[in-house]
């Protein structure tokens, strides 16, 4: 088993396991304790621990034994989906990975689906454009969102210091994104928001990303996030031949192409 995924929910779980499919790799969800059989036939499984309305004990402590199942199974990354409305114990489970993780692990917050209609920008979580606090998510009768800005809502939750790299950054490549990443890494701050409108971004983030060996990195996202950077990372691992490619054309596809490619 390469990837483990822990989802508080189980639609989360089967979307972020579908998008990994589509990646190539083979997926399987379950549900909280059901028993987990002939894993070692799929590369990713999705635990759902249905903890996004749990109390925190309980959610601290499903959420605790999926990272440590994952950890007995030597599974290369762990990764925590989260609500593409930022609903449910974010921060509280957030938290419970890096401790389980130890000191060296670090989340990588990236809450844009632009799928869905979900971006981010400034550190603010817009839904079709609309700051989240003002959609119906903020009704929502068990979890209501009243707060836009991200790193302050995960900050309501955690312990750790919560910082934000800006889509300045991001629109400036993957090699700016990794120095910050590394910034704010050497400053201390294990929980580190990122900006991004689009998938092109969250693939430059993924990569940026993958360049960083010396800390556990956990993908924190609704799905995107964790595809592209199983991607980038298995194929940075497994991949050993190099290809000479000699391009002819300077058009945005071709960029495109090329980008996928690496």
């Amino acid at each position: 088993m390469k990837i483990g995924v822990i989802a508080d929910d189980l639609t989360g779980a089967n979307a972020t396991g579908v998008r990994l499919a589509k990646q190539g790799f083979k997926t399987a969800t379950f549900v909280g304790n059901a028993s987990l059989t002939d894993i070692e036939k799929y590369d990713a499984i999705c635990i759902d621990t249905d903890s996004r309305y749990s109390p925190k004990e309980i959610a601290e402590n499903r959420v605790r034994q999926a990272v440590n199942y994952f950890k007995q199974r030597n599974v290369k990354i762990i990764c925590k989906r989260i609500d593409s409305t930022v609903r449910g114990n974010i921060g509280l489970e957030i938290d419970t990975v890096l401790h389980e993780l130890g000191d060296r692990s670090v989340a990588v917050v990236v809450p844009s689906f632009p799928d869905s209609g979900r971006m981010t920008t400034g550190g603010y979580l817009l839904v079709d454009g609309i700051p989240v606090q003002e959609t119906d998510v903020a009704k929502d009768p068990l979890t209501p969102v009243d707060q836009s800005f991200v790193p302050a809502l995960i900050q309501q939750q955690s312990i750790h210091p919560v910082a934000l790299i800006g889509l300045d950054v991001v629109l400036s490549g993957a090699e700016r994104i990794f120095c910050r990443l590394k910034e704010e890494i050497e400053r201390g701050n294990r929980i580190i928001v990122i900006d991004a409108v689009n998938d092109e971004h969250i693939e430059t983030i993924a990569l940026a990303m993958v360049k960083i060996r010396d800390h556990i990195i956990v993908p924190v996202d609704p799905g995107p996030l964790t595809a592209y950077y199983a991607r980038f990372y298995f194929h940075q691992q497994l991949e050993t031949k190099k290809i000479l490619m000699v391009i002819g054309s300077v058009t945005s596809l071709t960029g495109h192409q090329l980008h996928y490619c690496r």
